[in-house]
């Protein structure tokens, strides 16, 4: 199992994602601290498996809203191009999603 890191990146990303009702890439980076390309890239991965859509443009912005969220903890992107969700214990890879057992 994965251990928690609530200082890295992508859990200031999720917890600024959690934070605001609408944002942008900006938004994200100016909050968590992380570049654009790994801000990018998580809020990507987090439109394809569900857990966010676009609300249309500020600008050059693309506007997002969360619309899973599933607890504090941030879903993982992993090196196979999948996101891992510890607070239910879901699995999405490329449109399909897996739920594990709870522990």
């Amino acid at each position: 199992m994965n251990k928690y890191r609530k200082n890295s990146a992508r859990v200031k990303m999720w917890e600024a994602i959690r934070g605001l009702s609408r944002f942008t890439a900006f938004d994200v980076c100016q909050l968590s601290g992380a570049s654009y390309q790994n801000v990018k890239r998580y809020l990507r991965a987090l439109e394809l498996a569900g857990y966010i859509e676009t609300r249309g443009k500020n600008g050059r912005w693309k506007i997002y809203k969360l619309i899973k969220d599933t607890g504090f903890r941030a879903p993982i992107q992993k090196e196979i191009r999948c996101l891992f969700d510890p607070n239910t214990g879901e699995l999405w890879v490329q449109g399909y999603s897996y739920q594990g057992e709870k522990r």
